[in-house]
């Protein structure tokens, strides 16, 4: 069980930190996110191939809506050194939340104004499109996705909404 709580934990902390980063912290953690990766793609341990798919995870989350592929094929090819030793692999669990955190495209968002009758089109409205991105039920659906639900202990509670990047980074001896 411990093994499959890090996978769910380090696959959903990925996405957390790649939806939270702010738009001015973009490039930096995607700098320091591939630093990471460059200092651990030549180890062969556990922990380093784990380490090594958080990072790509991070970047594949950062990318989701741009250049994510390769960030997911070294996940995925490193999650697969993973399952060689036995060890739980991250990925499935990660694209489990991609899935079930993508909105699908839907008319309104190419300018369809007769497509929404639940939005009036107003200048102080809130299209159904910008709603659903600053709505947290999205994080809820994460959870869910990665099997991991109210019963986490206060620790592990505090890692997932409260861990920096940085801090993490640290953690794993790449940052001062």
């Amino acid at each position: 069980m411990q093994g499959q709580l890090q996978a769910r934990l380090v696959a959903l902390k990925a996405f957390l930190i790649g939806r939270q980063v702010s738009p001015r912290d973009r490039e930096t953690t995607k700098e320091k996110a591939e630093a990471a990766r460059q200092h651990l793609s030549a180890r062969a341990d556990v922990e380093s191939i784990r380490r090594f798919i958080f990072y790509s995870l991070v970047l594949a989350e950062l990318e989701r809506d741009r250049d994510f592929f390769v960030f997911r094929e070294h996940a995925m090819a490193a999650g697969e050194k993973l399952l060689s030793l036995e060890v739980e692999d991250p990925f499935p669990i990660y694209m489990r939340i991609v899935a079930a955190t993508t909105v699908p495209m839907t008319t309104a968002d190419f300018g369809d104004f007769n497509s929404s009758p639940n939005w009036s089109h107003s200048s102080n409205s809130v299209s159904p499109t910008l709603q659903h991105e600053i709505d947290r039920s999205n994080f809820e659906r994460a959870f869910l996705a990665a099997g991991l639900d109210d019963g986490l202990s206060d620790e592990l509670r505090s890692f997932l909404y409260n861990a920096t990047f940085e801090s993490i980074m640290r953690s794993h001896g790449l940052l001062n």
